[in-house]
């Protein structure tokens, strides 16, 4: 291997000298010529131009022999591994790489120390070896260096695979780079030699890890979309529940409105059920439903929705249906109903039905035509099936006001709540409850439910939804209670009990400034007057003054809190609530709504299934949800996401009482934190997965 001259520092001083002297004599030589006393003045003229002529010939032919001399000498210099300077031994050796110098045939000439390392040799073993000499496994058909010197190119990153004596094969990174001399000509190759078999077995492991994550995403994405199923209906039918059917019909209703087509509604009860119940039990009675369910389900479009919307009433929504093809469909199902005879017991229904055409002003308008028709069939006998736009004008005129004093005439006085009121916003108020309470908002929705079985018939479908709203609602307020307070495991201070108290207000003012229903506020802002008077406050309503759906829902609130298990108490048995509620009667709650309420969760058998998701699967769901963007995070290895999605499901899961999994969130969140690499993050993940369950 030819290589260019290392150091020319003593050829240099020695030109310096040379060219120094060779001056100085021609400088001496000029001086003396001019100075002979002998010499005339023309003489002396002519002598000195031809001595600076001459000298200066010698000088520039001195010069020349010298660059001569240099390149002569520069071609005699040879490198060896003996001219590498200590300076230069140091740096090689410290190189975290394996590098080696090859000449032009691939013999090693120098090696460092992690060379040798990786390559399990010693520096006399292969010094002056062709490097192809090393154990390589499964060569290339070029290796790295012989394409660098062949191509005169750098040649980067080619795994080869090395095994050393008495070692587990290493998988190496090779990059060769070709030297060059002056002419620019391939004098030799440097290499460089990496070991990437750990590298590439986490590589693999996380490749694996990944692959698993994906599988697991396909698993936590099945359960939610079951979960969000279960959330959606009723556990007894299998029909939607009456939240979600009301978030399907408002959907419906505005692409009915666009796109200016025609929507029926159908509304039928089960005639005479609560004797089914009373005559042969319950399980007879639950059969009756689900045979029922099944029939409707059975007879209707893919494109339709049927809802249980209370204890025997269904309601089935029919787009792009006018009311004589909703009628057709309802005597059809009627028929069928009536030929059933679940567990041998004669079952028939009362239909009622209207449509867009008959001009309602909105949903719960539409519904509450449906509603009167189906009562009107029933008040005829039942086992049959009535039009809203055929009804006689009194029938349509019908209103129920059984427990409503006078006083509070106003309260109805037009049917535009719903309108105000998009169920829509109301679930995006009750999602952000969750968020911050998710006992409040279960409560919530439990409140709501025993108000609208409460409700049933004793007030009309736009009554009883606005009812539905207020109840969900009445605790909206706490939203902006401090965190602090409502996750404090331990009895509120009065301080502390005082700003909870202020949330009714703060609730109130959420409502006010969400909804355009002045109806909505007064019942939100009376439910929690006293009937006799409530203390501290005078400018309160009492006794009938008080709004009939604001009395219902504060029996309803006592009554769940009495039995829910909470930080500061256990729950009572349902015998026990009803006892205490009554100890209220005509001093905090109405005696008239107290039996109401008793008598409608009296009736509620304990081994019947609710008509509420499951508090559980909500719970799941709602870890489910968090889960699944954890993962989806991972995926796309954001880590600060992660931290995001990891903070909020540490505080989610605490909320939940999910311990489990709040302790392995924040593992995650701090390691994050402390800039842990992400490949130590993913078992972390793992835990928070086998902590929710998720196989």
């Amino acid at each position: 291997m030819k290589n260019k001259p290392i150091n020319y520092f003593n050829i240099i001083s020695y030109e310096i000298l040379l060219a120094t002297v060779v001056i100085s004599a021609i400088a001496v030589g000029i001086s003396i010529a001019s100075n002979t006393p002998e010499s005339q003045p023309e003489t002396n003229n002519i002598f000195t131009g031809y001595s600076i002529l001459a000298f200066s010939a010698l000088a520039f032919s001195l010069v020349g022999f010298l660059i001569l001399v240099r390149k002569t000498l520069s071609k005699l210099i040879e490198f060896s591994s003996e001219d590498i300077t200590e300076r230069e031994y140091h740096i090689l050796e410290n190189i975290s790489e394996g590098v080696a110098i090859l000449d032009t045939s691939a013999n090693i000439l120098v090696a460092n120390k992690e060379f040798l390392n990786i390559t399990n040799k010693h520096m006399s073993d292969i010094k002056d070896q062709s490097i192809d000499s090393i154990s390589w496994h499964k060569k290339p058909d070029i290796m790295p260096w012989t394409a660098a010197i062949d191509k005169s190119l750098p040649v980067k990153d080619i795994q080869l695979l090395v095994k050393p004596k008495e070692q587990l094969p290493k998988t190496l990174s090779v990059n060769a780079t070709p030297i060059k001399d002056e002419n620019n000509q391939v004098d030799g190759v440097i290499i460089t030699v990496r070991d990437i078999t750990k590298y590439l077995d986490q590589k693999a492991k996380f490749r694996k890890t990944m692959a698993e994550l994906k599988e697991t995403h396909k698993k936590v994405s099945t359960q939610n979309e079951a979960l969000k199923k279960m959330a959606m209906q009723d556990h007894l039918t299998n029909c939607y529940n009456r939240h979600a059917f009301f978030e399907v019909f408002e959907g419906e209703w505005s692409g009915a409105k666009r796109y200016d087509y025609d929507m029926s509604c159908i509304l039928l009860d089960i005639d005479q059920l609560r004797k089914i119940n009373d005559e042969h039990g319950h399980n007879a009675g639950d059969e009756v439903l689900r045979v029922v369910a099944g029939l409707i389900k059975d007879n209707i479009r893919k494109s339709d929705y049927v809802s249980r919307i209370s204890g025997e009433e269904f309601c089935i929504l029919l787009p792009h249906t006018s009311i004589e093809a909703a009628a057709q469909t309802a005597e059809k199902i009627r028929r069928k109903v009536e030929e059933s005879h679940p567990c041998d017991i004669l079952t028939t229904i009362s239909i009622g039905l209207s449509s867009m055409q008959a001009n309602a002003k909105n949903p719960q308008e539409l519904t509450n035509q449906s509603d009167i028709a189906m009562h009107y069939s029933m008040h005829k006998g039942g086992n049959q099936m009535h039009r809203w736009d055929k009804l006689p004008d009194d029938a349509r005129n019908t209103e129920k006001t059984s427990l409503e004093s006078p006083a509070n005439n106003q309260e109805n006085e037009d049917n535009k709540a719903y309108f105000d009121i998009p169920f829509q916003a109301v679930h995006a108020l009750l999602s952000a409850l969750e968020q911050r309470d998710a006992a409040a908002a279960m409560h919530s929705r439990r409140v709501a439910d025993l108000c609208v079985n409460t409700a049933r018939g004793l007030m009309n479908q736009v009554d009883s939804y606005v009812l539905e709203v207020a109840a969900l609602l009445h605790d909206i307020g706490k939203i902006s209670v401090p965190d602090e307070i409502l996750a404090k495991r331990h009895k509120l201070t009065d301080e502390e009990q005082k700003l909870l108290s202020y949330h009714l207000r703060m609730g109130v003012e959420t409502v006010s400034t969400s909804f355009n229903s002045s109806e909505l506020i007064g019942i939100m802002k009376y439910s929690s007057a006293w009937y006799r008077g409530t203390p501290g406050h005078p400018d309160m309503p009492t006794g009938d003054n008080i709004p009939i759906r604001s009395r219902i829902i504060a029996v309803a609130s006592a009554y769940d809190n009495l039995i829910t298990d909470s930080v500061y108490s256990e729950g009572i048995s349902t015998e026990q609530a009803i006892e205490e509620l009554r100890l209220m009667a005509g001093t905090r709650f109405d005696p008239l709504i107290v039996e109401r309420i008793a008598e409608v969760v009296t009736a509620r058998s304990q081994d019947r299934p609710h008509e509420m998701p499951d508090e559980a699967d909500l719970k799941a769901l709602r870890i489910g949800l968090e889960l699944e963007k954890l993962i989806c995070a991972v995926e796309e290895e954001d880590i600060l996401l992660m931290s995001k999605i990891a903070e909020s499901l540490a505080c989610d899961a605490a909320k939940l009482d999910v311990k489990n999994i709040s302790d392995a969130a924040k593992q995650l969140e701090d390691a994050i934190e402390m800039g842990q690499p992400f490949m130590k993050l993913i078992p972390l993940v793992n835990d928070i997965i086998n902590s929710a369950g998720t196989k």
